[in-house]
């Protein structure tokens, strides 16, 4: 295998809905080839999300390396922009290893991103970062924000006017989701090479794996876990990051359910999440659907369409 990444990543791409068996199908991969995942999921980055997220256990880790997980606190937000650049260097450090990259996740407009970026001049305004932006102005003044843009975007810096409030706060709003007042990440894909697939299963099914999912997360401690997110972070930082489980669980903790009201949210709620992802992966189009409950054939689809570098 070879150590360096070359201007198209080589990599074997496995995508689908929650709870249609990545996880398990990449365990049983490793078992037969060297890999190493590299997770695209925007909330299984965060440390301490762990239940809701579906993250891969630590024994699991332990039998595979992974990218992407557990790499940032919940004050350090994650951008699809930065997703991309990070996933084309975890994909160099995969093959340096002399692992197969295997990306993976559920996360659409970050898959997009990593994939073929966006164009950040399409990109809507976003009513509620934007009055968090214009809050943050009449508390630090236009100067500290100014500094900010520096920081975090500072080719947009140079090419706005910066005595312009509205362009200040609008550079920032784009600096939050990855992308640029100064270019757009559609001129920086990052053009993965290699096989696509989407893993799928008859819709009873996929439901019925959810709601034993959603009820596993409750027995493990979800709502404990919720606890512990809110006394560390705050509810303002856990809005920031709206997460099925997360959101539903502290709704109950409010006293807004009970917490059977509160599971059977979160079961709908994900079932709902689960049939959109489809929609969105049918729409981005170019993968190779495999059947998740074909077991061993749909691991031998995999090793067929192993790329080599």
């Amino acid at each position: 295998m070879a150590s360096e990444v070359t201007a198209a990543p080589v990599a074997l791409l496995l995508a689908g809905p929650t709870a249609v068996g990545k996880t398990q199908l990449v365990l049983e991969l490793a078992e037969r080839i060297p890999i190493a995942v590299v997770s695209i999921d925007s909330r299984q980055i965060y440390r301490g999300m762990d239940l809701a997220t579906a993250k891969p256990s630590p024994a699991e880790r332990a039998r595979v390396p992974h990218y992407g997980i557990d790499s940032r606190d919940l004050d350090q937000p994650w951008t699809p922009g930065e997703a991309a650049r990070d996933v084309r260097r975890w994909i160099g450090e995969s093959w340096a290893s002399g692992r197969l990259p295997v990306v993976t996740g559920g996360s659409g407009l970050y898959l997009q991103a990593a994939l073929v970026g966006f164009d950040s001049d399409r990109k809507p305004p976003d009513p509620e970062q934007r009055r968090l932006l214009e809050e943050r102005l009449k508390r630090r003044g236009l100067a500290s924000m100014v500094e900010e843009l520096r920081r975090r975007d500072p080719e947009s810096a140079r090419r706005i006017d910066l005595a312009n409030p509205r362009r200040v706060l609008r550079a920032l709003e784009l600096a939050a989701i990855g992308a640029s007042a100064g270019g757009s990440l559609q001129t920086r894909p990052l053009q993965l090479t290699g096989p696509r697939f989407l893993l799928v299963r008859e819709r009873k099914d996929l439901v019925e794996r959810i709601d034993r999912r959603v009820e596993g997360f409750f027995a493990a401690g979800l709502v404990d876990e919720t606890r512990r997110l809110v006394a560390r972070w705050g509810e303002q930082a856990l809005s920031r990051l709206p997460t099925l489980g997360y959101d539903q669980v502290r709704a109950h903790l409010r006293g807004e359910m009970t917490l059977a009201e509160s599971i059977e949210a979160v079961k709908i709620a994900t079932r709902r999440y689960a049939k959109r992802q489809m929609t969105w992966f049918r729409k981005f189009g170019d993968f190779v659907e495999v059947d998740a409950a074909a077991g061993e054939r749909a691991l031998e689809s995999l090793l067929e369409r192993v790329p080599r570098q």
